[in-house]
């Protein structure tokens, strides 16, 4: 895809429930002074195409491209209105990436401790902790970390 890092990850069918708009807003309102870029996965759907100037929209991945996606982005972006269970979660943390997640479905009770639970869907809670991750490095590596052993506990 000639993705060029640094970058964060949002993965899946863009259903209005998966709420990807939220991403979007967040990572478009973010300082010029960060490079990051959003990249979004998964087709479009049911008026779910909006992307912004720093948004990649790739459209369906293979499984080999997704891991290597998941293992390159920084964060991992999970802003479901409703979320069945949060397998993507759980897939960004087999490859070694943090998590936000927004308080929807069973986010929350899947995902516990390791990611950053955030309580609602505002831009501004998104965006704002968006970039006091990126700028703790350290607080990003302990996340990962602590998914990764999260996320060995589920078969």
């Amino acid at each position: 895809l000639g993705i060029e890092a640094p970058f964060l990850l949002t993965v899946g069918t863009r259903w209005p429930r998966k709420n990807m708009g939220l991403a979007i807003d967040a990572v478009e309102s973010l300082s010029q002074d960060l490079p990051h870029r959003l990249l979004v996965t998964g087709n479009s759907c049911w008026g779910e195409a909006r992307v912004g100037a720093r948004t990649i929209a790739t459209g369906y991945v293979s499984n080999e491209l997704l891991c290597a996606l998941y293992s390159a982005a920084e964060l991992y972006l999970a802003p479901s209105r409703h979320e069945g269970f949060g397998i993507p979660v759980l897939e960004a943390w087999r490859c070694g990436t943090p998590a936000v997640c927004g308080p929807g479905g069973a986010l929350p009770e899947v995902v516990q401790d390791p990611a950053a639970i955030l309580p609602d869907f505002e831009v501004a809670t998104w965006s704002g902790a968006i970039l006091d991750l990126l700028q703790n490095p350290s607080k990003l590596r302990q996340m990962a970390e602590r998914g990764s052993r999260r996320e060995r506990g589920f078969t």
